[in-house]
């Protein structure tokens, strides 16, 4: 098959397997994926915010192990700014007019412009680097069968949300799967 591997993390590895070759590349993507140098980001702990959904009208934060807010971790941004992109609190280019508040219990969860600003350029990194094997190998997103996110990142990532901001290509949704650790896998 036709297929790519994305390990999305604070660097993305991206393979291509294409008519019996493999094309790799990676892309430093920073730390705003991990929740580093996020204003309230904190890695994936307890009260870590992961996700963030829209239910009824109302937006909701679910932090792991349901544990008051500490921060908010990669999963969680990427989720609320798909969020507030969709309400229309943040514009087409990533601004917001003020900071965005998530409603958490515990500590004060909030996302500013420069968070944004973060997201946007890891998510940037990773998705030129896909675009740049597609490119290089002529191969057109249709023509994959299959789209593999791997790591910790990864396996919690809302694929709704990775679409609406971006970060993978919406033609893909369909097809794409979540594989948790691909190195332990494949070794």
């Amino acid at each position: 098959e036709t297929a790519l591997l994305c390990d999305i993390g604070t660097n993305g590895e991206i393979a291509l397997w294409k008519d019996g070759r493999l094309y790799v590349t990676s892309a430093a993507a920073g730390p705003a994926f991990e929740g580093a140098e996020i204003s309230c980001g904190c890695p994936s702990m307890d009260g870590a915010v992961h996700r963030v959904a829209l239910e009824n009208g109302k937006i909701t934060a679910y932090t792991v192990n349901y544990a008051p807010a500490a921060g908010i971790c990669g999963s969680g941004l990427i989720d609320a700014v798909a969020i507030f992109l969709e309400l229309g609190y943040i514009d087409a280019s990533g601004v917001s007019p003020t900071e965005l508040n998530l409603p958490t219990k515990g500590r004060r969860v909030y996302i500013t412009n420069d968070d944004i600003r973060a997201l946007q350029l890891a998510k940037s990194a990773v998705r030129s680097a896909v675009d740049t094997l597609l490119d290089i190998t002529k191969t057109n997103a249709h023509d994959l069968s299959r789209l593999y996110l791997s790591g910790g990142f990864g396996n919690n990532l809302n694929l709704d949300s990775a679409a609406k901001i971006g970060l993978i290509p919406k033609e893909l949704l369909p097809r794409t799967e979540l594989i948790g650790n691909g190195a332990l896998t494949g070794g």
